[in-house]
């Protein structure tokens, strides 16, 4: 039996500064042909890049369920942007119920877990 090609239209939102951190953005997502596409664009404080970095995530909201959708980088125009694409038949079926990005300052410590938030927004 053939798989059932899914697709889901583009979705935007604004992210906002969370807690005392002034950032702002966009984010998207969207499904074609089977491939989940999670973009974000966005200001964010400046930190000194030899210590910490960004990191987006994704979150069901209510419940502690989330994923790490990366590392976030350095954009020319001095923003940050990070790219997710994920094939949903890869054990992503349930990626549009995680509909809470949040993005993190994180040390270079190796702990996996996210840390402080800076910005985030819902889809």
């Amino acid at each position: 039996k053939a798989l059932e090609t899914v697709s889901y239209p583009v979705e935007e939102i604004l992210l906002h500064g969370s807690g005392e951190f002034s950032a702002s953005g966009i984010a998207r997502r969207g499904i074609e042909s089977n491939i989940f596409t999670h973009v974000i664009v966005t200001d964010l404080p400046p930190i000194n890049q030899d210590f910490f970095f960004y990191e987006g995530w994704l979150v069901i909201p209510g419940v502690t369920e989330f994923f790490s959708t990366g590392v976030m980088f350095l954009r020319e125009d001095g923003k940050w942007g990070l790219v997710l694409e994920e094939d949903i038949t890869a054990g992503y079926e349930d990626v549009l119920d995680y509909s809470r990005v949040i993005i993190t300052r994180e040390p270079f410590d190796n702990d996996p877990a996210p840390d402080i938030h800076v910005a985030e927004g819902d889809f």
